[in-house]
């Protein structure tokens, strides 16, 4: 039976791209260490390629957090389309790298490259990461790749994060090293979705029973952006079912709850 006696001090499963909850797995941390280590030997651009909903955002948050002081990163939106004037603004708030006259993103990367050896400590390096690099078709994909190898040098190094696509050449023959981000297997989903209510403050007993952590691994296919999804829904659906019961407390929101958090005068499980 689905147990009725939690508490949650915040949403477990935001639907938002701020969140950055890095629930550490093998595959993860495998991941983790190729993009650090890609990261500093500079061999490579680093591209990391998953689906939508997969935690490449998070992925590069944590790898932002794990790199050593000396790397200073600007982060480039490519969302709203990548070109010149959105790496200047990117540049231009993290480096203080003025504007100028440059007419092409290349004379952009390379003013980046010269105003790093003049403006920074010799012990500085620069990470540019472009968020959400979806090219408008397979050709603008491969040239923005081979601007990023060519421009690559000691003191600048690139990451992007993007969806797959068919036409992506094999890891060997690609100018930029791929990262892929597997998808949770059926352990490792529980254990995120624990670590998740945990992080949201969760007291009491789990809201969620084994039928439903394998109905949740199921339809999301282990990807982090269905978990919320799929987990979101199944909670909603519980808690207004025990509404329509007639359970107290049973339809409280979220933001209900922080209010109540900050009222209660004593330690104490309230039903959920």
């Amino acid at each position: 039976m689905p147990r009725i006696r939690f508490y949650l001090e915040s949403d477990p499963f935001p639907l938002h791209r701020s969140d950055s909850c890095f629930v550490s797995t093998p595959p993860l941390r495998d991941r983790l260490q190729r993009i650090l280590d890609g990261i500093r030997e500079g061999a490579k651009p680093v591209c990391i390629c998953a689906p939508p909903g997969s935690g490449k955002t998070t992925l590069l948050e944590q790898a932002r957090k794990d790199l050593d002081p000396q790397w200073k990163v600007a982060e480039v939106a490519g969302a709203s389309g990548i070109n010149r004037q959105s790496f200047l603004d990117a540049f231009g708030s993290t480096f203080d790298l003025a504007p100028g006259d440059d007419t092409t993103l290349a004379d952009v990367l390379e003013r980046l490259d010269a105003h790093l050896e003049t403006a920074l400590p010799c012990e500085m390096r620069a990470l540019v990461a472009i968020v959400d690099a979806d090219c408008r078709n397979a050709r603008a994909r491969a040239q923005l790749d081979t601007l990023l190898a060519r421009q690559q040098s000691s003191r600048v190094r690139f990451l992007t994060t993007r969806r797959p696509a068919a036409e992506d050449p094999g890891d060997e023959d690609a100018p930029v090293m791929l990262v892929d981000i597997p998808p949770f297997d059926r352990a490792q989903s529980d254990d995120y979705i624990h670590t998740r209510l945990s992080v949201a403050g969760l007291r009491g007993d789990s809201p969620f029973t084994d039928d439903m952590l394998r109905s949740i691994h199921n339809a999301s296919g282990g990807r982090p952006g269905g978990i919320h999804q799929v987990a979101s829904r199944v909670l909603a659906n519980w808690r207004n079912a025990q509404r329509g019961k007639g359970e107290p407390g049973a339809g409280r929101r979220w933001t209900s709850a922080l209010r109540a958090r900050a009222s209660r005068s004593k330690e104490s499980v309230p039903d959920a």
